[in-house]
């Protein structure tokens, strides 16, 4: 009977990403191109003909599928993307099923050499994909001879649940033809014991390795017939046979696991040391650190403290943290609070804490006066002390003030006489100048982190 023609549907264009050939979603169609570079060689015997012969072989291929956000399992168009912007190759197959018993296989390499997004209103989004092939190509003739396969969990105890497990197949060139993580029962890439799972792989000859994140110990992982491979005990950690096993037929992965982990002993809390809280500033932060002993977790109860104090246990380091930022002035303020952790028992916390007033910021004001021979007054009053006072003379100076204070300046003389006054801080500058024949005067408030200027001439 002739073999039937090929149907375009039964055709895939599939990738190797690491974890075996997937297939390429929402692939609507492609080609594959196989060129030949000719060279002459004709003779003088060819007479009036040319003749040729292969110079060299390549192949480009093309690629035409709908645009999908990628997977964590199958490619898209956007996963050849990243490959060209990554400089990555490309290892492909291409499978042609002209029926459920024969596959024509074509294996290569490639390189991207381009990549269109087309997006048309009212239309599903189209990627194209142009690639170059890379050395030669490979075409194999493959019979789909699947095997079953069961991975399955035994528990000893119902308490060793949530055990996490990965478990892939390797071909004798390390690639991946089979892994768990794609699997429906995997949760984010784990199998989650227990678990009982029938599935399939392809024949061969394969490595088995498996992942596990697990509590108990005394564990037995095994692979049955036709040769059993033990690993005897394994805990968290990754393992490899350390020679191919024959998955030509029915086969069992099987984990055992054996029993819980006794928990570790209660040790009664205790506070190390003798911890006295150092006194705190107003408007400060406040950090004070004491250590624990014994088992974690702890918790805190019955406390007292003032309202700006926050209490932290860290848990991993077995500290008391108290911290905050005090809002007010105080002296002799209670800090107490009980401590437990898994004992019956507690152990108590008593002490006071001190909060000095903020300080007093002091700012400073420079003056100068310039009096060409103008026979003017020069006057400065802090909260109507009268601080600086200039008549007729250059002169200069500064003094101290704090924030909150009223400073007055002025300068007087003679109507027919020009005067001007500037008044300037280092944050905003200049913040007041006025000129005239009358007396110029300025009234400011000082603020926090300013320091002024005053000049009058």
């Amino acid at each position: 009977m002739p073999n039937a023609p090929i149907q375009g549907n039964n055709c895939l264009f599939q990738v190797d990403m690491g974890n075996g050939y997937k297939d390429v979603l929402c692939a609507k169609s492609f080609s594959i191109v196989f060129n030949t570079e000719e060279k002459e060689v004709t003779a003088p015997e060819d007479g009036y003909y040319k003749d040729f012969d292969y110079k060299s072989l390549s192949y480009t291929m093309n690629l035409n599928g709908v645009l999908q956000v990628p997977d964590e399992i199958n490619p898209t168009v956007f996963d050849l993307l990243y490959y060209q912007q990554n400089f990555l190759e490309v290892v492909f197959r291409l499978a042609y099923q002209e029926s459920e018993e024969l596959v024509r296989l074509i294996y290569g390499r490639c390189i991207i050499k381009d990549v269109n997004l087309l997006a048309t209103a009212g239309q599903l989004a189209d990627g194209t994909v142009n690639m170059i092939g890379k050395g030669a190509w490979e075409v194999q003739e493959a019979f789909p001879d699947p095997q079953v396969l069961h991975i399955t969990t035994s528990m000893v105890n119902p308490d060793l649940e949530n055990q996490k497990f990965k478990v892939k197949l390797l071909d004798e060139s390390m690639n991946v033809v089979f892994t768990s993580e794609t699997l429906d029962e995997a949760s984010s890439g784990w199998l989650i014991a227990p678990f009982n799972i029938t599935t399939s792989v392809e024949s061969g000859m394969y490595y088995v390795q498996f992942t596990s994140e697990v509590t108990a110990f005394g564990n037995v992982a095994s692979v049955t017939m036709p040769v059993t491979w033990y690993v005897r005990p394994f805990s968290t950690g990754t393992y490899i046979s350390p020679d191919l096993i024959d998955f030509t037929g029915e086969r069992e992965i099987t984990f055992a696991m054996g029993d819980a982990p006794p928990p570790p002993p209660c040790v009664d809390v205790a506070i190390a040391g003798v911890p006295d809280l150092p006194e705190g500033t107003e408007g400060e932060p406040y950090n004070y650190i004491f250590s624990l002993t014994g088992s974690a977790p702890f918790a805190v109860s019955d406390v007292t403290k003032p309202s700006w104090m926050v209490i932290t246990i860290d848990q991993d380091n077995k500290w008391i943290i108290l911290s905050g930022t005090p809002d007010a002035a105080a002296t002799g303020e209670e800090v107490s609070f009980d401590i437990t952790n898994c004992s019956a028992g507690s152990v108590s916390f008593i002490d006071t804490v001190d909060i000095a007033a903020a300080p007093i910021e002091v700012r400073t004001i420079g003056w100068t006066f310039e009096d060409a021979g103008g026979a003017k007054l020069f006057r400065i009053y802090v909260d109507g002390v009268l601080t600086v006072d200039e008549f007729g003379v250059n002169a200069s100076g500064t003094f101290n003030s704090y924030p909150g204070s009223s400073v007055q300046s002025s300068i007087t003389g003679s109507f027919i006489t020009a005067k001007q006054l500037i008044v300037s801080n280092n944050i905003d500058g200049e913040m007041h100048n006025s000129t005239g024949s009358g007396t110029q005067t300025y009234t400011f408030t000082i603020e926090d982190g300013k320091d002024y200027t005053i000049l009058g001439t």
